[in-house]
C-alpha cells in the first residue's frame, strides 16, 4: 500500500486507499478498509484517520458546529415559545414541532436553559400578564386566558408563586414589582 504524505496528528499516516474512498464518497469501501484494518490489528488507528479525514473534508460535523447547531435550535425553540405562549403549548406539541421525542425535548430544554419547559413557559406567561395588568383594564380572567392559561385558579397560583402577591394586588400596587 502506497503511503501519501498526509500526516494526521496522533494517528499516523493516511493511505492512498483511504483517500480514494473519501474522494469517491464510497462509504462501503471505507467500511471494507476498516474491516481489513481490524484484521491487521490497526482498526483504532485507521478509524481515527478516517474520522480526521472526514472532518477535514467537511463530511462530518465537528463538536463546535454541533454546538452551534444546538444553540440555533435552542434559539428557534425560545422564539417559538415567545410567539406562541398564549396557545396551548405542551411538551408533546413542542417535541413534535421540533422533531424530537418528548423525553429528549424535556432533557434538551432543561439542560440548555437550566429549568424545565413548564417553568420557563410560566415565566414568559407571567411576565406578559404583569404587562397586561399594568397597562390595561382587562379583568384577571381575560388576562389569564390571553396569556395561555385555561384555569384561572392555576393562573393565580402560578402568579402568586412567582410574584409573591396575587394578580389583583399586583395591579393595585403603586410601584409595580418586576
Amino acid at each position: 500500500m502506497k503511503k501519501y504524505g498526509v500526516m494526521i496528528v496522533g494517528t499516523g499516516w493516511v493511505s492512498g486507499e483511504h483517500i480514494r474512498a473519501f474522494e469517491m464518497n464510497e462509504h462501503s469501501q471505507v467500511v471494507a478498509i476498516v474491516s481489513r484494518s481490524y484484521e491487521r490489528g490497526r482498526a483504532k488507528a485507521d478509524v481515527l484517520q478516517i474520522i480526521s479525514e472526514l472532518i477535514r473534508q467537511r463530511q462530518l460535523i465537528t463538536v463546535q458546529q454541533c454546538l452551534s447547531q444546538k444553540s440555533e435550535r435552542l434559539k428557534q425553540i425560545i422564539e417559538y415559545i415567545r410567539k406562541n405562549y398564549s396557545t396551548q403549548l405542551t411538551i408533546a406539541a413542542m417535541a413534535d414541532e421540533f422533531h424530537m421525542s418528548e423525553k429528549y425535548f424535556s432533557r434538551y430544554f432543561r439542560n440548555a436553559t437550566g429549568q424545565n419547559f413548564t417553568a420557563y413557559l410560566n415565566t414568559i406567561r407571567i411576565k406578559q400578564a404583569c404587562t397586561l395588568l399594568r397597562e390595561t383594564d382587562r379583568t384577571v380572567l381575560e388576562i389569564a386566558f390571553e396569556c395561555g392559561y385555561e384555569n384561572v385558579s392555576y393562573f393565580n397560583r402560578v402568579f402568586r408563586s412567582q410574584m409573591g402577591i396575587s394578580p389583583l394586588q399586583y395591579r393595585n400596587t403603586s410601584d409595580y414589582i418586576q
